[in-house]
């Protein structure tokens, strides 16, 4: 990129920078940032994943760095938190006691160091959208992209917040990226990229699932084309070509397995090869308490009201 056009995206990321930075001193916070502050903080620190079973820890371990160098009470030792795995509604209270409650925690630098963690996210997720731009489009292109995200109402409101959802924009982007890069022509770096950023979807988010069908859909639209895939292998700077159909449709197969057997490495190297939740034996976690959930949810749009009767939940089939 000339240098014009760097000089741009970097003003026009900087200004996203500041504006969002601004919103992490001004903003309140929403109602499940403290429930996800507090259970970063005891993933990162205790390896305890008790807390919010439904978003995978990898972004946890990032915004929960700056609190391993100040003093934080996480009141693990406290009758609602050992009540969480059997009824998870109380994650909230014991969340809120914890982070406002608590005299010895600084909640102010809590919240906004973990908060500036996250705005570290969205910055590398606009610089990757200005770099992808410019190698599909050119320069212009990369400006005109870098513009509509740092000004965009969306990424403006929640690129400060404490939140999995601009994370993995961020992981989807540079994984669409790294494959794009890899049609072009496979190198052991871009391998490597795209099979820790495959890891890194499916343990930021629980629809980073989707990084699997959007991996082999790439890889195969490659193979059946009619145009020769260049690769390089380790050590060598000459490309080889794979001129034969077979050999792309192979090399889409070996791919793929790569990214299956990692990424199930993976998930359970971010959850510490453990399949507890805690790093106590003897807690379990109630998944009843789930279904029951989502059975009420269900007859209650059944039925068009906001309460249903014990009889009614009992007789109810879904």
């Amino acid at each position: 990129m000339s240098r014009p056009y760097l000089l741009y995206c970097s003003a026009l990321l900087l200004l996203f920078g500041f504006l969002s930075y601004s919103a992490i001193l001004t903003k309140s916070p929403t109602f499940d940032e403290p429930a996800h502050i507090c259970s970063s903080y005891i993933a990162l620190h205790d390896g305890d994943f008790s807390v919010e079973p439904d978003h995978p820890p990898l972004w946890k371990y990032w915004a929960a760095l700056p609190l391993l160098t100040t003093p934080f009470n996480a009141n693990t030792n406290t009758p609602i938190f050992h009540r969480i795995p059997f009824q998870a509604d109380t994650e909230f209270p014991w969340s809120v006691g914890t982070l406002f409650q608590t005299p010895e925690n600084n909640t102010p630098f809590i919240i906004n160091s973990t908060r500036f963690m996250m705005l570290l996210i969205a910055l590398a997720l606009g610089a990757t959208i200005a770099l992808f731009t410019h190698h599909l489009a050119g320069p212009l292109a990369a400006c005109i992209a870098t513009t509509l995200f740092a000004l965009d109402p969306n990424f403006l409101a929640h690129a400060s917040l404490v939140k999995n959802d601009v994370a993995l924009a961020a992981t989807y982007t540079a994984l669409t990226y790294t494959l794009y890069l890899i049609c072009q022509h496979l190198t052991p770096l871009r391998l490597l990229s795209l099979i820790l950023l495959t890891t890194a979807c499916v343990t930021t988010k629980l629809t980073g699932l989707l990084a699997a069908p959007l991996v082999v859909a790439v890889l195969l639209t490659r193979a059946f084309q009619s145009t020769p895939w260049p690769l390089r292998y380790p050590l060598s700077s000459i490309l080889y070509p794979l001129s034969s159909r077979r050999s792309r449709l192979l090399l889409t197969l070996t791919l793929s397995a790569l990214c299956f057997l990692t990424t199930y490495a993976g998930i359970w190297s971010v959850y510490r090869f453990r399949f507890n939740p805690s790093p106590d034996p003897a807690v379990h976690y109630d998944t009843q308490q789930f279904l029951t959930r989502a059975a009420k949810g269900d007859l209650l749009a059944t039925l068009h009201r906001n309460y249903a009767t014990a009889a009614e939940f009992n007789a109810w089939k879904p």
